[in-house]
């Protein structure tokens, strides 16, 4: 079994992964019911399977076409991109059957322990896991059960910087940490944010997070603030040194006192405009929209030097 998964994110989807080779190993024999036997797969079981199979790639196939050439035999095992997808297939899936490893100075702790839930008693990793011995931090798990102690079966190793992509609803982030400082992310074209919350029933602290920022008034006011700055825009870089204000008031809580920053952020939130994907949009649409409100922050002098390159172009996202 551990030769079969392997290391990195094939290692990581852990149980899994064991059956999935197992079946791969079970349909390319010439005799699949005695592999079964040698290896402790049911037979019928790899019938049901694929029955299944059969069943998910007709209805697939007619969203996406071709998918039906996946039930040819000669079915491969994931390899490390696939396996890695899979692993958040499955937190999609089960997000309510997370477990986090207990901490040294947790009230209760035991060595290799996990929590899950509102459940006060320890759980573990059953020894027939291949997980066992690598212990993940997170993981997330298809059973529980109970003979001398709790413990979890069918196991997968997860990273907790996924729970919030993923499983949104479950995470508790409260607000956007002061430090580090909201990002705006070239190659997403995102505003994001830094978060320290919470996941689960079981409030299980979670690290400092980088997400996007929910759309609102603050996020309208950081990505003007990200367009003065020219990180969305390159071509405004050039202006950036003329700006009649410092980008940063753009964020301040007194900033609507400033009548160019009230223009731009009121451009921004009534067109809905918070990412590179919205601006673009925003332009293919309206060729001069943000023209006069960015002038606002420049000297007249400079008005038709804006005038000539609008709109800029988006460098990525």
């Amino acid at each position: 079994r551990r030769e079969w998964v392997g290391q990195g994110c094939t290692q990581s989807l852990g149980d899994p992964m064991v059956l999935l080779c197992a079946l791969c190993c079970a349909e390319k024999s010439g005799q699949p019911e005695q592999i079964c036997a040698n290896i402790g797969l049911r037979f019928k079981a790899l019938q049901e399977i694929k029955k299944m199979r059969r069943q998910l790639c007709t209805e697939v196939e007619s969203v996406l076409p071709g998918v039906g050439q996946l039930l040819q035999p000669g079915l491969k095992p994931p390899d490390q991109t696939e396996a890695r997808l899979l692993q958040q297939i499955l937190l999609a899936g089960c997000g309510d059957q997370v477990a986090r490893k207990m901490e040294m100075n947790e009230e209760g702790y035991q060595k290799g322990a996990y929590r899950i839930g509102a459940m006060e008693q320890p759980v573990f990793i059953h020894s027939s896991s291949v997980l066992k011995k690598k212990c993940p931090d997170w993981v997330i798990y298809q059973e529980v059960f109970e003979t001398d102690k709790v413990y979890l079966r069918c196991v997968s190793e997860i990273t907790a910087d996924w729970l919030p992509k993923f499983m949104p609803g479950l995470c508790n982030l409260g607000k956007p940490l002061e430090k580090p400082e909201p990002n705006y992310s070239p190659s997403t074209g995102l505003v994001t944010a830094f978060f320290k919350g919470t996941y689960g029933r079981g409030s299980f602290p979670l690290p400092v997070v980088e997400v996007e920022l929910e759309p609102g008034l603050e996020k309208y006011k950081l990505f003007g603030k990200f367009i003065l700055e020219g990180i969305v825009c390159s071509d405004l870089k050039q202006f950036t040194t003329s700006l009649l204000s410092n980008p940063i008031i753009m964020t301040k809580s007194w900033s609507n006192l400033q009548p160019r920053t009230e223009t731009l952020c009121r451009a921004l939130a009534s067109a809905k405009v918070h990412s590179a994907a919205t601006l673009r949009k925003a332009w293919e649409e309206d060729r001069n929209f943000l023209l006069a409100a960015y002038k606002a922050w420049l000297p007249e002098v400079l008005h038709e030097d804006v005038r000539k390159l609008w709109p800029p172009s988006i460098d990525s996202g």
